[in-house]
């Protein structure tokens, strides 16, 4: 039985594997693993950050990351990035060899603006469960252990992307009470935010 335990820095390696195996052609799945697991690292150590795993007999089957401030989270990742050279570094050789991409990762940063609702300031960036271990609650888990953190927190609602061609993503929040709020352009495709008060 899989347990729902903090994430930490021992946990880096398994969430980037789930990460580009459960979000295929995103932007972040799209840059060296190396780049992703650095991105990792920093956001478990930014404050106002919360993320958890599933555990199955030590094997991390689910992750989920939240923030109680996006604009706030993106402010101090950016600082962050630029003050870890060995980041830049591989961030620009990323735009060498694979300008594209580069571009793409460049666009986050005004993903903030983009993404804002009202003054819903929390949100789930990114939760990913193994595919052989679908239906088995354990991204209902992962979200209700994030509610738990944000209302301790005191945080009335939070909001999470969801792309408009992901049916199952999108009925997935629909069951745990997300609803449609915002229909916006980013990346490329159209996104729901979708929203849930706590």
């Amino acid at each position: 039985m899989a347990k729902i335990i903090s994430l930490n820095e021992n946990h880096i390696d398994s969430i980037v594997k789930l990460h580009r195996l459960c979000l295929p052609g995103r932007i972040l799945t799209l840059i060296n693993p190396k780049l992703l697991a650095g991105f990792y690292e920093l956001l478990l150590k930014t404050p106002d950050v919360y993320g958890f795993c599933s555990l199955d007999k030590s094997k991390v089957t689910g992750f989920i990351v939240g923030t109680t401030d996006t604009t706030k989270l993106f402010r101090q990742l950016v600082g962050k990035i630029f003050g870890k050279p060995f980041l830049i570094g591989r961030f620009l050789w990323q735009g060498i060899t694979s300008p594209t991409i580069f571009f793409k990762v460049l666009s986050l940063l005004f993903y903030p603006s983009k993404s804002q609702y009202g003054k819903v300031r929390a949100e789930l960036l990114v939760v990913a469960v193994d595919p052989c271990r679908c239906r088995q609650n354990i991204g209902t888990s992962l979200v209700k252990a994030l509610e738990q953190s944000f209302k301790k927190e005191k945080i009335p609602s939070y909001k999470v992307n969801v792309e408009e061609s992901n049916k199952n993503a999108r009925e997935f929040y629909r069951q745990l009470d997300f609803e449609k709020r915002l229909l916006i352009s980013q990346f490329g495709n159209k996104w729901f935010i979708l929203a849930k008060e706590i």
